[in-house]
């Protein structure tokens, strides 16, 4: 690897001292005026050696059978040759050489290229197969994609936001196939999980991401695998063995979704998929997530963030051990949290507590920013704090033992006519083959038909109200699928053919409850999102 390192530079630096040379004769043909730009100069230098050193070490820890994809590798291919393009920059604007700038840049550039294209890309391609057809899909040939440029912007606001803190990165394999787990609870997980490694992680995400085309350009350009959450995904497990077999890195959350109490609840597929191949399992600890943005809450908060890698070689533990030790950490770091008595903002948290703790009044509670929750039936005041917890005039509860008191209470719950308003569209019953492209024109057809409605809660069923349609019935038996997102946007799909309803609630107090009481009466599980699925919580209290 040295050798071919060397003769590598060799050659580079042979022929970018001839262009130079023929930059500087070309001054003299042409008649080009020297200047003079030495700042410029040694940035261009400096920036490009950093790079040259750094690739080259990452080289070095890949050897010769390896396939180098950390570091400078992850953002692009040939970062070698991007490297000695700067410095050949640098020294062109050290001489002064219009030309030599000329022959520095384009020309240099147009060289390196169809070097890299045709010989070096054909013989990584027959060295490392599979390995490299998925690592040359994923990473940019010369100029690093979205992706990367917003990465750096985005470690930077987290850093000087949050003080964001990364331990335990050295853990992570440098190359070769790894699974990366981690508990879900914002929309900010998956980067915070992938900002402190040198390598590009490959992430199982909802289909939802992937409805808008800006959307879909990014978390295409992250690698993500798009999955249909109302249903067994078969394509995209298909696609994750691929990544996984081809050396990449997998990153997933058990539970499948954001949770609302920060527990976990997970599918028996996941574990099996964990288990189908004997590759390392790393897991993430991200502290603080919770509180930075809970998922009933619309905005980011100031919240102090430490992201921890655990690498766990095969065999080691079972997924449902290592899934059950990071549950019980982070309800050890919970409990820290909650001695201290710090509040937390509570608006929107009104979702969680649909059921008053002190009186047993439904739908009665309302949250305040300065952490307060007044229930409207007793005037009870509570105070929602860090680390999960509420605090009442009987102690303090963890969010977890609230849920446990919410589900009681939804179980018992003997509907008399419940109504809830807002905004529905009935949807029809996708054709044969429907995939994204259909539900892109499904979302379309929403902003358009939303019309006002309501949902009535009775004994065997939902009545769905529609101002411009006459009602119908739903049979709780009817439902295949039920889906919360949004924190106000109810998804339906009943019967074979998969029609069903969008619903949008205002306010949305009702949230929490409707995705437990109907999954409970539909699939008698209030954690299954579809017919069959059989979610089960992981290391119950």
């Amino acid at each position: 690897m040295r050798s071919r390192l060397f003769l590598w530079t060799f050659w580079r630096l042979l022929i970018g001292a001839g262009l130079l040379a023929g930059g500087r004769a070309l001054d003299r043909l042409a008649g080009f005026r020297a200047y003079q730009a030495p700042g410029f100069a040694a940035l261009a230098f400096l920036v490009g050696a950093a790079l040259f050193f750094a690739s080259a070490r990452e080289l070095a820890a890949a050897g010769p059978a390896g396939l180098a994809e950390g570091g400078p590798y992850c953002a692009v291919r040939h970062p070698l040759s991007v490297a000695f393009q700067l410095m050949l920059i640098g020294g062109a604007l050290a001489l002064g050489s219009p030309g030599g700038l000329i022959a520095a840049g384009p020309a240099a550039l147009l060289l390196w290229a169809a070097h890299a294209l045709l010989i070096e890309e054909s013989d990584l391609s027959r060295r490392f197969h599979s390995q490299y057809r998925r690592y040359r899909r994923a990473t940019a040939f010369l100029i690093p994609s979205i992706y990367f440029w917003s990465r750096p912007v985005t470690l930077l606001f987290y850093r000087l936001w949050c003080g964001v803190r990364f331990r335990g990165i050295e853990q992570v394999p440098r190359s070769g196939p790894a699974f990366l787990i981690a508990l879900h609870r914002t929309y900010t997980d998956p980067f915070l999980m992938a900002l402190g490694l040198p390598r590009r992680v490959h992430y199982i995400a909802t289909s939802v991401l992937f409805l808008r085309w800006l959307s879909a350009l990014y978390f295409k350009s992250m690698g993500c695998v798009p999955l249909v959450r109302n249903k067994a995904d078969l394509r995209a497990l298909v696609s994750s063995f691929k990544l996984l077999d081809s050396g990449g890195i997998i990153g997933m959350f058990p539970e499948g979704s954001r949770s609302w109490y920060g527990e976990t609840a997970c599918e028996p597929a996941v574990f099996r998929l964990l288990e189908r191949r004997r590759v390392p399992i790393v897991t993430v600890e991200l502290e603080g997530t919770f509180e930075h943005q809970p998922r009933y809450s619309r905005r980011l908060r100031r919240a102090p963030i430490l992201v921890r890698y655990r690498a766990h070689p095969p065999g080691t533990a079972g997924s449902r051990q290592l899934i059950q030790d990071l549950l019980r950490r982070e309800r050890a770091w919970d409990a820290r949290r909650r001695r201290l008595g710090l509040p937390q903002p509570a608006r929107y948290a009104e979702q969680l507590i649909y059921v008053c703790p002190q009186c047993a009044a439904p739908f009665r509670c309302r949250g305040y920013r300065d952490g307060s929750l007044v229930c409207g039936a007793c005037g009870t005041r509570f105070t929602l704090l860090k680390g999960k917890g509420l605090a009442g005039p009987q102690g303090v509860w963890s969010l977890p033992e609230l849920e446990k008191r919410n589900l009681a209470w939804s179980l018992s719950f003997r509907p008399a006519g419940l109504r809830i308003d807002g905004e529905l569209f009935c949807r029809p019953a996708p054709g044969a083959g429907a995939g994204l492209q259909a539900l892109r024109r499904l979302r379309r057809e929403i902003g358009r038909c939303l019309r006002p409605g309501a949902l009535v809660l009775e004994e065997d069923g939902l009545l769905v109200e529609d101002a411009d349609h006459p009602s119908r019935r739903i049979a709780y038996g009817e439902i295949e699928s039920i889906l919360v997102e949004s924190n106000c946007k109810l998804e339906l799909s009943c019967g074979n053919g998969g029609a069903g309803l969008v619903f949008f609630m205002s306010p949305p107090r009702y949230s929490v409850f409707l995705q437990h009481f109907l999954r409970q009466r539909a699939f008698g599980n209030p954690y299954a999102r579809y017919r069959g699925s059989n979610r089960a919580e992981v290391l119950p209290e």
